[in-house]
């Protein structure tokens, strides 16, 4: 049986919530190369599952430098980025043709 909280959302137990120090802060953006579950889970949250795998191949090609070429200091930063242009590129594609 699961509980829920008064957010409701399920309690967890205190041993499920306990992370060691190897582990701590590794889904904030900051860890690098990130792991590829945190990015899906990311892109999954942001209702783009599809694009986590594009932008995973993409940066791990390019050693996970910024696109001016210095290297990313938060991978969500970059994730958030990758995600507006993707909208752009679907608004762009749904939009229909103009003759000019």
């Amino acid at each position: 049986m699961i509980t829920l909280t008064q957010n409701h959302l399920p309690a967890l137990p205190l041993s499920a919530i306990h992370t060691t120090d190897d582990q701590t802060n590794t889904g904030l953006g900051k860890h690098f190369p990130p792991d590829p579950a945190h990015v899906r889970i990311y892109f999954a949250q942001q209702e783009q599952p599809g694009e986590a795998g594009n932008f995973l191949r993409h940066y791990e090609q390019n050693r996970w430098t910024a696109p001016r070429g210095g290297i990313l200091k938060n991978w969500k930063t970059a994730a958030a980025e990758w995600l507006w242009q993707a909208k752009q590129r679907q608004r762009f594609a749904s939009q229909p043709q103009q003759d000019v």
